[in-house]
C-alpha cells in the first residue's frame, strides 16, 4: 500500500513537472516567435463568427431564416439570390434534396 502511495505520488509529480515545462517551454516559443497579428486576425474573425450567430439566433435559427426566406420567394419567385439562400440553409439542415431543387432553381434564373 505504500508502495502504491509513493508510486502515485511521484507520477503526480512527474505529471506536474510536464505540465510546467510544456508551458514554460509553448511561453517561450510563443514569446520569441508570436506573430501578433495573426492572433488578432483570429480574434476578430471568433468576434465576427460570435456576431453573426447572435444574428442567426435573433432570426429564429435555420428554420426561422429558411421561412423568411421561402415568404419573400413567394412574394418574388424570380429571386435567384434568394433561391441560393435557401439552398445553403437547406444543406445546413441536411436536407440535400430540397437544397438541390433550390439549386436547381437558382441555375435556371
Amino acid at each position: 500500500m505504500l508502495l502504491i502511495a509513493i508510486s502515485m505520488i511521484a507520477y503526480i509529480r512527474f505529471s506536474i513537472l510536464n505540465i510546467v515545462t510544456i508551458t514554460v517551454f509553448s511561453f517561450g516559443i510563443y514569446h520569441f516567435t508570436a506573430n501578433t497579428s495573426a492572433i488578432s486576425e483570429w480574434l476578430l474573425h471568433g468576434k465576427k463568427h460570435y456576431e453573426l450567430q447572435l444574428q442567426v439566433n435573433r432570426l429564429g435559427g435555420i428554420e426561422g431564416i429558411i421561412q423568411r426566406v421561402k415568404q419573400k420567394l413567394e412574394k418574388d419567385p424570380t429571386d435567384a439570390q434568394g433561391w441560393l439562400i435557401l439552398g445553403k440553409m437547406y444543406l445546413m439542415q441536411g436536407d440535400e434534396k430540397k437544397a438541390k431543387f433550390a439549386f436547381d432553381k437558382a441555375k435556371e434564373l
